[in-house]
């Protein structure tokens, strides 16, 4: 019986670990407790198909413990990579049409987000479970505890060297996804910056630079959003590939 209830902990600090770290589990407007609930749930339904652990003393009970929430953080923190680049993305399109001070007004929210990743970062958390993304983390854990089962668990330097890695091209994701717009309003910029010297008098880098600005970003934004998203897609796909290598 104390071996089944020590299987089970360790089951569930690894899937709340990893479910919490989830962006859409930790998404704004949703509970806090709805993710340890949900990890509550399926630690039931994987229990009994996973080995009991074998443990002798509350010590190495404890440094399981720790092992199974850094091991199931890990994995979570990969996927939340992605969904951070394209809040990198989202920061620089909306810096650059103008929408920065729309930060200083976000009751709902209770962030410093802009407009622009409150929507991508939405469409990006609706496509990740259209896609069934979900399930197929669900499904890389579940195997984990074949691979790896409970009160083994190990956080091993390859482990940290693919969240750098992951982390690292996220960043560079980040900046590909929000190039168009930056070209366009780059390109803007340098029109206003022409008119500006060619009629000095009318004004036009304050009057109409930024209506440009803004809605030249936000008709290429909402041209561009379903290649973003199917970009993201594509990324957080070739990380859930690398899962199974991690929790396994």
């Amino acid at each position: 019986m104390d071996a089944l209830v020590a299987t089970y902990m360790l089951v569930f600090m690894r899937t709340v670990s990893l479910l919490t770290t989830l962006p859409v589990v930790s998404a704004q407007g949703i509970p806090r407790s709805f993710g340890v609930l949900l990890a509550l749930g399926i630690s039931v339904v994987l229990l009994p198909h996973v080995p009991v652990a074998e443990l002798s003393f509350d010590r190495v009970l404890v440094m399981a413990v720790v092992y199974e929430i850094l091991l199931g953080g890990f994995a979570g923190l990969c996927v939340r990579a992605v969904f951070a680049s394209l809040s990198v993305a989202s920061e620089l399109m909306g810096l650059q049409m103008g929408l920065a001070m729309a930060q200083l007004f976000d009751p709902l929210q209770k962030a410093q987000q802009g407009p622009v990743a409150s929507i991508a970062n939405w469409v990006a958390a609706l496509s990740f479970i259209a896609a069934d993304l979900h399930v197929a983390v669900l499904v890389a854990m579940a195997d984990g505890f074949q691979t790896l089962p409970p009160g083994q668990a190990v956080v091993t330097v390859d482990s940290m060297q693919v969240l750098i890695d992951v982390t690292g091209a996220s960043f560079a994701l980040g900046i590909q996804l929000s190039g168009p717009v930056l070209a366009l309003v780059f390109m803007t910029n340098v029109l206003v910056g022409l008119l500006g010297k060619i009629a000095p008098r009318m004004n036009v880098f304050f009057s109409v630079g930024p209506t440009l600005t803004s809605i030249g970003g936000i008709a290429l934004l909402a041209f561009a959003l379903p290649s973003i998203t199917r970009g993201i897609l594509s990324a957080l796909i070739e990380v859930i590939r690398l899962l199974p290598g991690i929790l396994g």
